[in-house]
Protein backbone atom coordinates (compact mmCIF):
# COMPACT_ATOMS: atom_id res chain seq x y z
CA UNK A 1 0.00 0.00 0.00
CA UNK A 2 2.84 2.20 1.22
CA UNK A 3 4.09 2.10 -2.37
CA UNK A 4 1.14 3.20 -3.97
CA UNK A 5 0.99 5.85 -1.50
CA UNK A 6 3.89 6.95 -3.14
CA UNK A 7 3.48 6.47 -6.34
CA UNK A 8 0.58 8.88 -5.95
CA UNK A 9 2.02 11.47 -3.72
CA UNK A 10 1.35 14.62 -6.02
CA UNK A 11 -2.08 14.03 -6.80
CA UNK A 12 -4.04 14.99 -3.65
CA UNK A 13 -7.58 13.62 -5.33
CA UNK A 14 -5.76 10.26 -6.02
CA UNK A 15 -4.44 10.01 -2.32
CA UNK A 16 -8.12 11.04 -1.19
CA UNK A 17 -9.59 7.94 -2.98
CA UNK A 18 -6.94 5.70 -1.86
CA UNK A 19 -7.55 7.05 1.65
CA UNK A 20 -11.42 6.49 1.74
CA UNK A 21 -11.01 2.64 -0.41
CA UNK A 22 -8.61 1.78 2.38
CA UNK A 23 -10.28 2.68 5.21
CA UNK A 24 -13.24 0.47 3.43
CA UNK A 25 -11.41 -2.32 3.96
CA UNK A 26 -11.38 -1.75 7.90
CA UNK A 27 -15.16 -0.27 8.10
CA UNK A 28 -16.13 -4.14 6.30
CA UNK A 29 -14.34 -5.77 9.37
CA UNK A 30 -15.64 -3.46 11.77
CA UNK A 31 -19.34 -4.19 10.25
CA UNK A 32 -18.85 -7.68 10.33
CA UNK A 33 -17.98 -7.40 13.97
CA UNK A 34 -20.56 -5.28 14.89
CA UNK A 35 -23.23 -8.21 13.13
CA UNK A 36 -21.84 -10.44 14.57
CA UNK A 37 -21.82 -9.19 18.15
CA UNK A 38 -24.97 -7.14 18.09
CA UNK A 39 -26.39 -10.46 16.91
CA UNK A 40 -26.60 -12.15 20.19
CA UNK A 41 -27.73 -8.57 21.90
CA UNK A 42 -30.37 -8.19 19.50
CA UNK A 43 -32.14 -12.25 20.11
CA UNK A 44 -31.80 -11.44 24.09
CA UNK A 45 -33.06 -7.67 23.60
CA UNK A 46 -35.87 -8.00 21.07
CA UNK A 47 -39.05 -10.42 20.61
CA UNK A 48 -40.37 -11.46 17.06
CA UNK A 49 -40.75 -9.58 13.86
CA UNK A 50 -38.37 -7.09 15.58
CA UNK A 51 -35.57 -9.51 15.89
CA UNK A 52 -36.22 -10.31 12.17
CA UNK A 53 -35.88 -6.34 11.42
CA UNK A 54 -33.20 -5.76 13.17
CA UNK A 55 -31.37 -8.92 12.20
CA UNK A 56 -31.72 -7.67 8.61
CA UNK A 57 -30.71 -4.01 9.37
CA UNK A 58 -27.25 -5.38 10.75
CA UNK A 59 -27.01 -8.22 7.90
CA UNK A 60 -27.62 -5.10 5.45
CA UNK A 61 -25.31 -2.83 6.52
CA UNK A 62 -22.59 -5.60 6.77
CA UNK A 63 -23.51 -6.15 2.89
CA UNK A 64 -23.19 -2.54 1.72
CA UNK A 65 -20.09 -2.34 3.60
CA UNK A 66 -18.58 -4.99 1.61
CA UNK A 67 -19.53 -3.98 -1.63
CA UNK A 68 -17.97 -0.45 -0.55
CA UNK A 69 -14.65 -2.83 0.22
CA UNK A 70 -15.00 -4.75 -3.15
CA UNK A 71 -15.24 -1.41 -5.13
CA UNK A 72 -12.31 -0.21 -2.94
CA UNK A 73 -10.26 -3.22 -3.88
CA UNK A 74 -11.12 -2.97 -7.62
CA UNK A 75 -10.31 0.62 -7.88
CA UNK A 76 -6.71 -0.18 -5.71
CA UNK A 77 -5.38 -2.64 -8.30
CA UNK A 78 -6.90 -0.23 -10.58
CA UNK A 79 -4.35 2.48 -9.65
CA UNK A 80 -1.37 0.08 -8.72
CA UNK A 81 -1.58 -0.89 -12.51
CA UNK A 82 -1.78 2.34 -13.51
CA UNK A 83 1.10 2.79 -11.38
CA UNK A 84 3.38 0.39 -12.58
CA UNK A 85 2.84 -1.44 -9.76
CA UNK A 86 2.01 -5.05 -8.51
CA UNK A 87 -1.83 -5.54 -7.81
CA UNK A 88 -2.60 -4.40 -4.45
CA UNK A 89 -4.72 -7.45 -4.02
CA UNK A 90 -3.84 -10.77 -6.03
CA UNK A 91 -6.61 -12.67 -5.28
CA UNK A 92 -9.74 -13.61 -7.08
CA UNK A 93 -11.71 -9.80 -6.53
CA UNK A 94 -15.37 -11.96 -7.68
CA UNK A 95 -15.40 -13.97 -4.78
CA UNK A 96 -16.07 -12.06 -1.68
CA UNK A 97 -14.72 -14.60 0.76
CA UNK A 98 -11.03 -13.74 -0.90
CA UNK A 99 -11.94 -10.10 -0.38
CA UNK A 100 -13.41 -10.64 3.18
CA UNK A 101 -10.02 -12.20 4.04
CA UNK A 102 -8.30 -9.84 2.24
CA UNK A 103 -10.00 -6.71 4.36
CA UNK A 104 -9.31 -8.66 8.05
CA UNK A 105 -5.61 -9.24 6.93
CA UNK A 106 -5.30 -5.41 5.73
CA UNK A 107 -6.33 -4.69 9.24
CA UNK A 108 -4.59 -6.87 11.36
CA UNK A 109 -1.45 -5.71 9.08
CA UNK A 110 -2.15 -1.92 10.12
CA UNK A 111 -3.13 -2.95 13.73
CA UNK A 112 0.16 -4.98 14.34
CA UNK A 113 3.00 -2.58 12.68
CA UNK A 114 1.38 0.49 14.52
CA UNK A 115 3.49 3.25 15.32
CA UNK A 116 1.57 4.99 17.62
Amino acid sequence: MNRLIDACKDDSDMLDIIQADVLALGEYTQAVYSMEFSSAIIREKYEGEKVRDALEKNDQDRHNAHERAIMGVKRLNRFAEMKGLEPIFDGDVSNRYEVADFCCETVKEYFDNRTL
